[in-house]
């Protein structure tokens, strides 16, 4: 991602759940990439895989995006795109434990949720227009454009969005 010219090489990037933090820094050299307790092992990251994509590197991904690229950004790796391209959208579910004003937060551990699809978008090629997804908590976002200025290249498409009713297929959720 650093080296650039990305859409030359590619049509879809994957962003693997991991905080936007961790993807623009990654583990530094010498730092001790295991993880977990002190159980006598130590795991160095290999050199050429250390640090992440840095400011460039998002600078790079958000000009692969405009030039007609794809960029898949699971769960938690979403803050990079929403904090750093200047997308017109917002996070929509409450979160944090317990609130001052009684209100419970987004809670869903790993549950099958009902979505509508847009299979008319090339995204979603194949898929019914209405499905299930499998949800582990996860950010939902909501297009903060104006129906009139939501277009032309400023144009942000919402591909799946969560049913208004009957949302829990199976499992958990709450807030």
């Amino acid at each position: 991602i650093r080296r650039g010219d990305l859409r030359a090489r590619f049509d879809v990037i994957l962003l693997a759940a991991q905080s936007a933090s961790s993807i623009l820094h990654g583990v530094r050299e010498g730092e001790n990439a295991g993880g977990g307790g002190d159980n006598g092992v130590r795991v160095l990251q290999r050199p050429e895989y250390t640090g992440g994509i840095g400011i460039e590197g998002a600078a790079r991904l958000e000009k692969f995006v405009r030039a007609g690229g794809t960029l898949v950004a699971f769960d938690a790796a979403a803050e990079l795109p929403v904090q750093f391209f200047n997308l017109p959208v917002r996070a929509h579910l409450p979160w944090g434990g317990g609130r001052a004003d009684g209100a419970s937060a987004f809670y869903c551990p790993g549950s099958l949720l009902r979505v509508t699809v847009d299979s008319t978008n090339p995204l979603a090629f194949g898929m019914p227009k209405e499905a299930i997804v499998m949800s582990t908590g996860g950010q939902a976002f909501e297009v903060t454009l104006l129906p009139d200025y939501n277009k032309g290249n400023r144009e942000t498409k919402i591909v799946a969005r969560y049913a208004n009713t009957n949302l829990l297929a199976s499992g958990w959720v709450s807030g």
